[in-house]
């Protein structure tokens, strides 16, 4: 078996190697080798065809025409691959994910004196309704609490990127929230931002605002 080479892509090394391919072939086989700072985390070998060799781990592809694998030969010498690298490096959050968007919902309907919801509570001529037959004000707050605690939030179908910080896996977005509160729905625009940490977690910071 020849070691073929070790690439540095962008956390793990891969290393390629060649040998002879199985009894009664003669074609060899190339095995590579994905190395992380814990170790092998990935293996796989490829016959190499008379058009040559393809061989992907996860989104890394190496491509080797079959000049570069003469029949008859044991051992190889090193010679340059074509690394086609796709997704290297860490991705930013999107504005516009699933996550993302259960994640800001989830932050204004926790919060059930957030100022839209508040509105859209106190303009409800249903809620009016029920605090006009309540008898104390004990009650009359407690129907107005429990609407603002039942509120529907969504955001609107599209949302903006107003901004990409690749360097510190950020971006900031701006997106249209609907808060309905019985018959009546309030609406406003929400700036928020999108961080990724460095384990993978999404935060999610959202701009203060007035109604």
């Amino acid at each position: 078996m020849a070691v073929l080479g070790t690439f540095e892509t962008c956390r793990p090394a891969l290393k390629m190697s060649v040998d002879r391919g199985e009894t009664g072939s003669d074609r060899p086989m190339a095995r590579m080798t994905l190395l992380t700072p814990r170790g092998l985390s990935g293996l796989t070998s490829a016959p190499v065809t008379e058009e040559g060799l393809v061989v992907g781990i996860g989104k890394i592809t190496v491509r080797l025409p079959m000049k570069l694998f003469p029949d008859g030969r044991t051992v190889l010498r090193c010679f340059p691959v074509l690394l086609l690298l796709s997704g290297c490096g860490e991705p930013t959050p999107e504005c516009d994910s699933l996550d993302t968007r259960n994640t800001v919902i989830k932050i204004m309907s926790d919060d059930s004196h957030n100022a839209l919801v508040n509105y859209a509570a106190k303009n409800s001529s249903v809620v009016a309704a029920m605090v006009s037959n309540a008898n104390t004000q004990a009650e009359k707050s407690a129907i107005l609490e429990k609407a603002r605690q039942d509120a529907a939030y969504r955001l609107d179908d599209t949302i903006r990127t107003n901004s990409i910080n690749k360097a510190n896996r950020a971006v900031t977005c701006t997106g249209l929230l609907y808060a309905t509160v019985e018959d009546v729905t309030a609406q406003k625009e929400l700036d928020f931002k999108v961080e990724q940490t460095v384990d993978g977690k999404i935060s999610i910071s959202i701009r203060p605002f007035q109604f």
